[in-house]
């Protein structure tokens, strides 16, 4: 096969899954706007509710062996306007990096809704690679990197949190280079930032 498409709907929602191929490799395309519901159906991920999803692969032809998922050279992702219910792994992160009242906010609260997260990954030998990842959302926004053996059941990643400052970070989130330096961005950690590593099994 070296073209084709796939258009279905979860409920009322729609995925629709695009190939393109060569000698070599395939270029995958897949829209969603039940993200949630994708995610469980594939029995990858079960936290996630709702949200839209755009993902872009590029793939080895040349190197899949039989029984084994194929290698996914490089690829991105967004997830827009998505909630994660009961996610054990927001409440033990700022657990861990111990950010003053994120924990009291957070506490009771079983939906936390996002407005963003992106990032890009690869795929090969059961090891999945993120880079350049980040999220965005009420209480904090957060970037992710490191590596996930789905093998054995274990995660390295770190990366940081820059928590949302009521008031304060309304008047220097209007200032580009004091916002960047208290509260940090995507590539860069601010001087209220904290760093956090997660080396387990999930």
């Amino acid at each position: 096969c070296f073209k084709g498409s796939l258009n279905s709907t979860i409920g009322s929602r729609s995925v629709n899954v695009d190939l393109q191929a060569n000698d070599n490799q395939e270029k995958w395309s897949i829209k969603c706007t039940n993200a949630g519901a994708l995610l469980r159906g594939l029995d990858m991920y079960n936290s996630m509710r709702a949200g839209n999803l755009t993902l872009d692969m590029v793939t080895s032809r040349k190197e899949i062996k039989p029984g084994y998922i194929i290698p996914i050279h490089q690829g991105n992702f967004v997830f827009d306007r998505f909630v994660l219910h009961n996610a054990k792994m927001l409440t033990r992160l700022v657990s861990l990096i111990s950010l003053p009242g994120l924990l009291d906010l957070m506490t009771g609260k079983s939906d936390i809704t996002f407005q963003k997260m992106s990032g890009n990954f690869s795929f090969r030998n059961g090891v999945l690679s993120v880079e350049d990842s980040y999220a965005s959302g009420p209480y904090f926004d957060f970037s992710l990197k490191g590596v996930i053996d789905t093998k054995s059941k274990m995660m390295d990643i770190n990366g940081h949190v820059n928590p949302k400052l009521d008031g304060v970070g309304s008047v220097i989130g209007s200032i580009p280079i004091i916002s960047r330096l208290f509260i940090g961005d995507k590539k860069h950690q601010g001087l209220v930032s904290k760093s956090y590593r997660l080396h387990e099994k999930y």
